[in-house]
């Protein structure tokens, strides 16, 4: 059976800088990495064990609305597979089917309850 972990949260506020001041001010997060991606901003802390990413992307093609604040939370699977097809059993709705952004990780992005984004990750070693 697959096990599962909170591997991050995203978030999207209107000003990257003065959110990842605010982690790490508040909350001794660890600045990862800050970098422009096709002219949007990211920002990448540790916080504890859980990675919060933060970017100002705005638009995502996805027909959920613009907006600031949690974008999503992603948990972590040992077999996405395993894990998609009893989510389809269950009737939920997905609305990234599996992909493969860079090699080694698979994710897919499901609408959890009030329609919040629920990222499932398998990262292999």
């Amino acid at each position: 059976m697959a096990s599962y972990e909170l591997h991050h949260l995203h978030h999207e506020p209107a000003d990257v800088d003065s959110t990842v001041a605010f982690y790490q001010t508040n909350f001794a997060a660890e600045l990862i990495e800050r970098t422009d991606r096709d002219g949007v901003q990211w920002g990448t802390v540790r916080l504890g064990s859980t990675m919060i990413n933060v970017t100002n992307r705005g638009v995502f093609n996805v027909d959920l609305g613009v907006y600031n604040g949690l974008d999503h939370f992603a948990l972590r699977t040992t077999d996405l597979d395993e894990t998609v097809a009893s989510l389809k059993a269950n009737g939920v709705n997905f609305f990234l089917e599996p992909m493969s952004p860079k090699p080694g990780v698979r994710i897919a992005f499901v609408s959890g309850p009030d329609n919040v984004k629920i990222e499932l990750l398998q990262i292999n070693s």
